[in-house]
């Protein structure tokens, strides 16, 4: 089991304001993207909001790789579970703000189904940037966001802010 990083980040510093920044870039491509697929089914303002919705959830996939998760929660904390295979803990980058979790990551493995080598005849393992968001009903205390990657599963933990440990109890 190896310690992927937790950048923590305070709402009132300039690192969460490049964070929302660079989420608000990615929701400026996944909006344009949807907004393409829109228009190419003909940019018919009667479209139904199912319509709607399937563009801007096509337009994720198009963009980003968004693993398979899992989110518990307890009266005391956060836990999440994210499959990544493939991604080793240096690819892998986990935000924590006060009532997000943001996990990004960009796999090194280059190789392709066309490799030379002859090894690989087929991959589901993609090159887009892996993204996944969660957005949680309660604050946390960033300064106790742990992550581990396990064989391709990686496990997050956040304490609810206010909430006590189990060590501060006993």
């Amino acid at each position: 089991m190896s310690q992927v990083s937790v950048r923590r980040v305070d709402g009132n510093n300039a690192s969460s304001q490049s964070i929302l920044e660079s989420l608000n870039g990615i929701s400026d491509s996944i909006r344009n993207r949807a907004f393409q697929l829109f228009e190419s089914r003909g940019g018919d303002s009667e479209s139904n909001s199912s319509n709607d919705l399937n563009d801007w959830l096509q337009a994720e996939r198009d963009l980003f790789w968004i693993p398979q998760a899992e989110l518990a929660e307890t009266d005391r904390d956060y836990r999440m579970q994210v499959g990544v295979p493939g991604f080793d803990s240096k690819d892998l980058e986990v935000v924590a703000l006060e009532n997000m979790i943001l996990i990004r990551g960009t796999s090194t493995s280059s190789s392709s189904a066309g490799d030379s080598t002859g090894g690989i005849r087929y991959t589901d393992f993609t090159s887009k940037m892996l993204m996944r968001r969660f957005d949680l009903n309660s604050m946390i205390d960033i300064s106790t966001v742990t992550a581990k990657l396990d064989n391709g599963l990686l496990n997050i933990t956040a304490m609810k802010a206010g909430a006590k440990s189990s060590a501060a109890k006993a």
